[in-house]
């Protein structure tokens, strides 16, 4: 039998079912390299209730900004918190997160800077 892209999907759901069971850790199977006859898959292991790296970068590139972690923005008409930066990502670097639906966006240091700025006393 040889992998194929189908085969590699199914073999990702078994990994991450497996894996959800660690007490101490949030277990994240992601993407994979494969070839007819082996398979490279990228897990990523992180104690529960530890920040992501992403929202750890938020709190450097944030305070560098000058852009406030705690302020809801509306933006067409619903509300969003910065949620976390993309350290390789040049023109979007900053993740917003919706405040009802959960969904996250990528914005430009520009409209973070705009609806996300620190008040001036």
């Amino acid at each position: 039998m040889l992998l194929n892209r189908k085969l590699v999907k199914e073999l990702r759901v078994i990994l991450q079912d497996k894996l959800k069971g660690m007490d101490n850790f949030e277990v994240e199977v992601g993407g994979a390299n494969f070839n007819d006859t082996e398979a490279t898959f990228k897990v990523n292991l992180r104690m529960k209730g530890a920040k992501t790296q992403a929202e750890k970068d938020l709190e450097d590139f944030a305070s560098m900004d000058g852009l406030d972690l705690t302020k809801v923005a509306t933006l067409d008409g619903k509300e969003f918190k910065l949620s976390g930066f993309r350290r390789k990502a040049r023109t979007k670097p900053y993740l917003i997160q919706e405040q009802t639906g959960g969904g996250e966006y990528i914005i430009t240091t520009d409209t973070a800077k705009r609806y996300f700025a620190k008040e001036v006393a």
